[in-house]
């Protein structure tokens, strides 16, 4: 038990609350809110804080408070649209608590694990389960992972919470609240943010091509992909696709599931023209759209 209680009080100090404000003017302002909430774990001394991306996307400003109530000065210096993270620095000078990441390959199912996460009033939160599956998840905003972590543990407080195993090491980041039967959150890996770590200290962050993205939130129905909607003045809706579409064809690829779907937007470097059929009223439209980069249309 007192193994239990040091290990929870190292971590909890870890832990931090984010309070972000966004202006009214950018892209994300529509989907998420001008004013959101997130959780964030230090993950080195000199300030650095690992949140999910959604959280400071587009921040203008960004408040970091501890457990014992100290408020800093927070500024993204890391977006990952393609793993779901972001990273923000704290501005004050001081030497702070942190956690060890690792990669999630440390982990295996029935692992037990236990989730730590930012409530209202700044409270912390935990929850503790164990691993019950790591496999491929795709998402409905054109996000996919080959090793989603899924626990038994119900997430304790807002997005962006660590997933940290028995030793106090943090092995993936708390994205989603799944609530199926034995699998009710999802966390995506840490590892580039573990591997890249120096490159991460010196503000250069980790280099990755550009590849193409839409802009369309999109289900699967009984092997079909149905577009759900699509972000205003994304490249999804200057070409033209609407709420309701079932797409058919990418080029001359049939498309049957949403993971091909993303992976046909993938191969695609910004700039490309992609041809698409779509199911609309009754009729087969064809549709050209210019693929788009989603770091440039949030930044």
């Amino acid at each position: 038990m007192n193994a239990v209680v040091s290990l929870l009080e190292r971590t909890v100090s870890a832990s931090v609350a984010l309070e972000v404000t966004i202006p009214e003017s950018h892209p994300s302002a529509a989907l998420l809110g001008t004013r959101r909430h997130g959780s964030g774990i230090l993950f080195d001394n000199f300030g650095l804080v690992v949140t999910a991306n959604y959280v400071t996307l587009g921040a203008r400003n960004v408040s970091v408070h501890s457990v014992d109530g100290r408020r800093w000065t927070g500024r993204p210096i890391l977006q990952d649209f393609r793993r779901g993270f972001a990273v923000v620095a704290i501005q004050e000078t001081a030497r702070f608590p942190a956690l060890a990441l690792d990669k999630v390959g440390s982990l295996k199912a029935g692992d037990p694990v236990f989730l730590l996460a930012a409530g209202a009033d700044n409270s912390r939160r935990v929850h503790d389960g164990v691993v019950s599956a790591i496999e491929p998840f795709d998402a409905y905003w054109e996000y996919h992972t080959d090793h989603a972590v899924f626990t038994t543990a119900p997430s304790p407080g807002f997005g962006g919470g660590a997933l940290i195993d028995r030793r106090g090491v943090v092995c993936g980041l708390v994205l989603l609240e799944v609530a199926e039967i034995g699998r009710f959150t999802l966390a995506i890996p840490l590892d580039d943010l573990a591997l890249h770590r120096e490159e991460l200290l010196q503000r250069q962050g980790v280099q990755q091509p550009a590849r193409g993205w839409l802009g369309v939130f999109c289900y699967s129905v009984s092997h079909h992909v149905v577009i759900g909607g699509v972000i205003p003045g994304s490249p999804a809706d200057t070409g033209g696709l609407k709420s309701g579409d079932v797409v058919l064809m990418v080029g001359d690829e049939r498309i049957q599931d949403r993971g091909s779907l993303y992976q046909l937007i993938w191969r695609h470097k910004p700039g490309d023209r992609l041809q698409l059929r779509v199911y609309r009223n009754n009729a087969i439209v064809p549709l050209t759209l210019e693929v788009g980069d989603v770091d440039a249309f949030f930044a």
